[in-house]
């Protein structure tokens, strides 16, 4: 009892609301760069790419002797120890080495004798420079081996190793004792015939198939820490959505086979029949298919796969005829449906503005729209209503719900340039601003670099459109990883949304606090006994109504009451005497 009550003066003496404690978490992923772990440029598989990742977070300094680089830090850090800037990342060491050693000529350094070089200026330069970007790269790949410089860091390559690699008993199943760490993590899974496990079926012969095909070089294609984190919240009863993000070019399809191998292991999983999760094999058996009131977390397609082109503001006529521009497109709608309804799961993938060449300014595009679902007033439409229609090359889901609150077709839209930065697209993350009950943690990747600026999302307000700050907003936390930190801990994205939750708290607190700074003159009006006709019009409201009414305001803007003026009256006769959490900011 006393620990609830803590919990509930978790704001240090402020009130907090019930429903406020624990709003549902919507989740959203860079599923392109933070769901699995990529060797797609590793020579060496997982090895080359775990090696890798640790020579950008080692420091270390040159031997002015021997001109070796020679490791410095006991542990991989972003940035140096103490501070000490004349040290540098392994990485970097590497690649000074590389630019000592290729002159702009293309030839060998003084006293270089390593490689020979042939005559033939362009040719010869660049053989030279693949050969030594050659070099670099298997020092790169070779860096906490046995006699390397890094090999005093052999226990964060074997930890992360460890954790990239299935269970001994699941690996067994296929006669895997020792992981192949040259091995590649599988990219592509050509001859799986996917399409049953992502429209929700499960027959057996597909997942023995699956299983087989994704877990055989015995490593995790989703990394674990994801399926921790939907492990624990259930277990914590907590409420929750995912909402996966994905980018790339418009017309482009080179990443359509991965993102749908993402969906089908998700699938595996939420179906029970993950290998790793099945109840087999010293496994937990976990299901999240919808039975027995678990969460349906399934991505089946289409009705959980919005495909959309990014910033498109649309024209649509309001019921006086007015033309409005807003966002009332496709993935709004979805967004939505994970806020507040029954999908627990979905796919946004931006087909417009991934790492490529940006679409022009103004380019306009004609997008038909489905005809109205015939159904009696009243009726919900379902998402298996929805279907695919195709405008310039991009896919666009349209909901027939979506149609019918429109009420007019969508003749143009505009396509413009939005923000990339140097991690390619930021993911669009659509936010219900009115909607306290929820949280939006944003999970993405960052550069594995340890100068490597944060990335960004792109979050916005679902109805108009306009931009959402995350430093200040208590609904949206952004939370960034490289691909070493979910490697080395199997609970990184638990503990990032233990502390997105704690900075929920600390803006909700700061917002109230500057709500409450017009108050401080009426506080000390009250102290020295002013009577309250003396105080000016702003004090005496701070002092007398708005405690009471500032929690009633809230509650009407998350509720969205047809009445509010009465939800309004209703709220103060409940909570009037105690003012609610407005009312705390005076005592």
């Amino acid at each position: 009892m006393a620990d609830k009550e803590k919990e509930k003066t978790s704001l240090e003496g402020l009130k907090v609301l019930p429903d406020e404690e624990q709003p549902k978490l919507i989740l959203h992923f860079d599923t392109n760069a933070l769901l699995c772990f990529d060797t797609a440029g590793s020579e060496n598989g997982v090895e080359g790419a775990v090696n890798t990742l640790l020579s950008h977070v080692a420091w270390g300094a040159m031997d002015n002797e021997t001109g070796a680089w020679v490791l410095k830090s006991e542990s991989p850090s972003l940035t140096p120890p103490e501070g000490d800037t004349t040290l540098c990342t392994y990485a970097d060491f590497v690649r000074m080495y590389v630019a000592e050693n290729v002159t702009s000529e293309g030839k060998p350094s003084k006293g270089d004798s390593s490689v020979v070089t042939e005559s033939g200026g362009e040719a010869s330069k660049a053989k030279f420079q693949k050969e030594a970007q050659e070099a670099a790269r298997q020092k790169l790949e070779t860096f906490c081996l046995k006699g390397q410089p890094g090999d005093a860091l052999k226990f964060f390559y074997d930890s992360a190793l460890k954790n990239l690699s299935l269970p001994l008993a699941v690996r067994k199943r296929f006669g895997v004792e020792k992981v192949d760490a040259k091995s590649r993590t599988p990219t592509d899974l050509k001859d799986l015939d996917i399409n049953p496990l992502l429209l929700g079926q499960t027959e057996t012969g597909v997942i023995e198939e699956a299983n087989t095909q994704m877990f055989k070089p015995g490593f995790w294609r989703i990394n674990n820490a994801f399926f921790t984190l939907i492990n624990v919240l259930t277990k914590e009863k907590r409420k929750f959505a995912i909402v996966l993000h994905a980018t790339r070019k418009a017309g482009a399809s080179r990443s359509d086979r991965k993102l749908l191998e993402v969906l089908a292991e998700l699938n595996l999983f939420c179906s029970g029949e993950h290998l790793g999760y099945n109840g087999q094999n010293r496994t937990k058996a976990v299901k999240f298919n919808g039975e027995k009131g678990t969460s349906d977390l399934r991505v089946t397609l289409p009705s959980r796969h919005c495909q959309f082109e990014r910033n498109k503001k649309v024209a649509i006529a309001a019921a006086d005829g007015t033309l409005l521009e807003g966002w009332p497109d496709c993935h709004v709608f979805m967004t939505r449906e994970a806020l507040n309804g029954g999908k627990n799961a979905l796919l946004m993938e931006d087909v417009s503005l991934a790492t490529g060449d940006p679409l022009e300014r103004g380019q306009k595009a004609a997008v038909e729209l489905p005809a109205a679902n015939q159904t009696d007033a009243g009726d919900s439409l379902k998402a298996e209503d929805s279907k695919i229609t195709t405008g310039t090359g991009a896919s666009q889901l349209l909901s027939h719900r979506a149609a019918r609150e429109v009420e007019a077709p969508q003749t143009e839209r505009l396509r413009r340039v939005g923000d990339s930065g140097p991690h390619g697209c930021c993911p669009l993350v659509l936010i219900d601003t009115g909607n306290v009950d929820s949280h939006n943690v944003v999970f993405l990747s960052k550069g594995k670099e340890a100068s490597a600026s944060d990335p960004s999302a792109d979050p916005r307000d679902c109805v108009t459109g306009g931009k959402v700050d995350p430093l200040k907003a208590p609904q949206v936390d952004v939370a960034a990883f490289s691909p070493l930190d979910v490697a080395l801990d199997s609970e990184c994205f638990l503990k990032a949304v233990r502390h997105a939750e704690a900075n929920r708290l600390d803006k909700i607190k700061k917002q109230r606090e500057a709500t409450a700074f017009a108050a401080t003159e009426a506080q000390k009006a009250a102290e020295e006994n002013v009577p309250l006709k003396e105080l000016p019009a702003s004090d005496y409201l701070y002092r007398t109504v708005l405690p009471a009414l500032h929690p009633a305001l809230e509650s009407v803007a998350r509720e969205r009451p047809e009445d509010p003026l009465s939800f309004i009256a209703f709220h103060l006769l409940r909570y009037g005497k105690d003012g609610g959490m407005g009312r705390s900011l005076l005592v």
